[in-house]
């Protein structure tokens, strides 16, 4: 019979930090903190190189130091536009009133965040061929639920992906 092992705690621990995260960060701060970094990465990558042009009659550096710092510059100006927004957005949700379904989601996002690390950190450690690992998550209660859903997971994604 499995009992709560200090994985299984560990596994709670992950778990209540990213909901109680979530749930003080609200679910708007978050999705903007990672739309934000996509998003900057996205056009970051695409628009260095004609803005690396219009910054070579203002500086003189080489043309490596150019491309960094154009990448950077519009990476660090779109991210901080985008968390612009995402304050705006959560100040009108909280002028509505809508500060706690802000924080009810937020919580749902965390604990999604928490299920998704804590699935394959454990899927990494069983990957480990070491007999004390084995014999841990063998023990786990939680552990063993999340590679119970393995299989499931592998269908899901070979739907959504292909084979």
């Amino acid at each position: 019979m499995n009992q709560i092992t200090i994985l299984d705690i560990l596994i709670l621990v992950v778990f209540l930090y990213f909901v109680l995260r979530g749930y003080n960060n609200g679910f708007i701060k978050q999705t903007s903190t990672v739309v934000g970094l996509i998003l900057a990465l996205l056009i970051a990558i695409k628009f260095y190189q004609p803005f690396q042009k219009y910054l070579l009659p203002y500086l003189d550096f080489s043309d490596q130091i150019m491309q960094f710092i154009s990448f950077s510059l519009l990476f660090v100006f779109v991210n901080i536009i985008i968390q612009l927004l995402g304050r705006a957005l959560k100040n009108i949700m909280n002028a509505l009133f809508l500060g706690p379904v802000d924080q009810v989601a937020g919580a749902a996002l965390g604990l999604l965040k928490a299920g998704i690390l804590t699935y394959f950190l454990v899927l990494f450690l069983a990957q480990i061929p070491y007999q004390g690992i084995t014999e841990l998550l063998n023990r786990s209660v939680l552990a063993g639920s999340l590679l119970e859903m393995t299989p499931l997971v592998k269908q899901r994604l070979s739907q959504i992906f292909g084979p």
